[in-house]
């Protein structure tokens, strides 16, 4: 009646043939367990760091049922010429827009609406890949997992090392002799920036626990009190890079995190053998899944040594890290111990310290595993008793995804190309510091961990405070 020519949309709404909704369908071939549920609606695009770079997470998937389909013809025999060099160029073309590119962060589930995580994708396409076709990056990622005392001994100086090439070869010369480098390297060397951290200082001496605990003692009477002890876990990235040479505040983390648990008159204990200690997350985003499995058995141990099996809280300054410990320790109870330093002060720091707004103006970069974790909103309501005024970076993801961002410099500068701070920023936070060199080289405002501010603006809470 409305149409009758048809001439509007035609076929959609009002149809002759009987049996068109059998025809024309989209195929959806099977390509994996973990996204075999994605509609390709879209939705995950916006938050992804690699959408104006590579793929986004549904063309991932689309591409991936592609090959996946095609494959299965090979194996019968039944495909074309044609559809083999479109096999073989897919392939080709996704170890990089596909595999590469993809940060692996999760930020794409937070948007789907069948909650697909097309990380898990990637990587596990990056395990199969290097179990089947390059076993020895597993071997050598082994060898790192059970030495690695010395990774987190050698590779502080070398980026002193580089720090100090930078200052007395300048910018220009050493942009050229770092962009030959990663060239040549294939991208296996990563790109120095003006940003990149200098070697991070020794932690400061601290009680380090290393007796075992009772196991039959009660792990439920302590945790309804907080016995003014924490655990610390600085992590790795944490122990070898610090701050950048150009910024002004050049405290370590370990030192801020110290002094702001000192002035709550929390007392602060290492994990046994700290040094050798790592959350696996480095191995795992590559693909390399047992040496990420040894470090998480190998840590749980002992933080359930140095927490008294999980009595005391547990804060690891590196919100990605502790997101991957709590996703992948085996203990339940342990989980419940574990904090990031914005979860940690929230729940119990503020009734022993007072904060004061000691900047005008600041920026905050929630990480991708802080907002997975909900403490977006913590985030910000923490740091706005710290400053006047607190501008979000808005960024979903930075792209960094570990040193990634270092190897790949065209993921972070898609994901960061609309970062835009006011001009009256000076000082910006986060808690990851990969993450803060990559904003801070695509702001030219120094990132830095949000504990500097935090030991900044606390002071002990008054008696008179604490009574009211």
């Amino acid at each position: 009646l409305f149409d009758p020519d048809f001439l509007l949309n035609p076929g959609v709404l009002l149809n002759h043939d009987m049996h068109v909704h059998k025809k024309n369908l989209k195929p959806s071939p099977l390509a994996h367990d973990l996204v075999d549920h994605c509609i390709e609606c879209g939705f995950c695009e916006s938050n992804c760091p690699s959408r104006d770079a590579a793929l986004t997470p549904r063309q991932r998937i689309t591409v991936w049922r592609e090959i996946n389909r095609l494959a299965r013809l090979e194996v019968d025999g039944a495909i074309s010429s044609t559809d083999q060099e479109r096999l073989h160029a897919m392939r080709k073309e996704y170890e990089y827009a596909g595999l590469d590119m993809c940060a692996a962060d999760g930020m794409c589930q937070e948007k789907c609406p069948v909650k697909i995580n097309t990380g898990e994708l990637v990587k596990t396409i990056r395990e199969e890949k290097l179990r089947t076709a390059s076993p020895m990056t597993n071997r050598i990622a082994n060898t790192i997992a059970r030495n690695f005392y010395w990774f987190d001994t050698l590779i502080p100086p070398l980026l002193t090392t580089v720090s100090l090439a930078h200052r007395v070869l300048g910018n220009s010369i050493m942009s050229a002799i770092a962009g030959l480098a990663h060239r040549v390297g294939g991208g296996l060397i990563p790109l120095w920036n003006p940003y990149l951290p200098s070697g991070a200082k020794r932690l400061p001496e601290l009680k380090s626990t290393s007796s075992k605990v009772n196991e039959s003692e009660s792990r439920i009477e302590t945790k309804q009190k907080f016995g003014n002890k924490v655990v610390y876990l600085p992590s790795c990235v944490t122990r070898v890079m610090g701050p950048t040479a150009s910024d002004p505040e050049q405290a370590s983390v370990p030192e801020r995190f110290i002094s702001l648990a000192r002035k709550a008159g929390v007392e602060v204990v290492y994990p046994p053998n700290i040094r050798s200690q790592c959350c696996g997350i480095m191995f795992h985003s590559r693909g390399c899944v047992d040496a990420s499995k040894a470090k998480v058995a190998e840590l749980e141990k002992e933080l359930l040594i140095a927490s008294e099996n999980g009595r005391h809280p547990i804060v690891c300054d590196t919100s990605p890290c502790l997101k991957h410990l709590k996703d992948n320790i085996s203990d339940p109870l342990l989980k419940f111990s574990l904090y990031e330093p914005i979860d940690f002060v929230s729940t119990f720091l503020t009734d022993k310290l007072e904060f004061q707004k000691t900047k005008q103006a600041v920026a905050v970069h929630v990480p991708c595993s802080s907002k997975k974790l909900k403490l977006e909103n913590q985030f910000e309501s923490l740091v706005a008793k710290c400053a006047e005024d607190v501008v979000p970076t808005g960024v979903p993801c930075c792209g960094m995804a570990g040193d990634r961002g270092f190897r790949y410099p065209e993921l972070t500068g898609g994901a960061l190309q609309h970062l835009n701070l006011p001009s009256q920023i000076k000082d910006a936070y986060s808690t990851s510091r990969t993450c803060e060199c990559s904003l801070s080289q695509h702001s030219d405002v120094h990132f830095r961990s949000v504990l500097h501010l935090l030991d900044d603006s606390a002071r002990p809470k008054s008696s008179s405070s604490s009574s009211h």
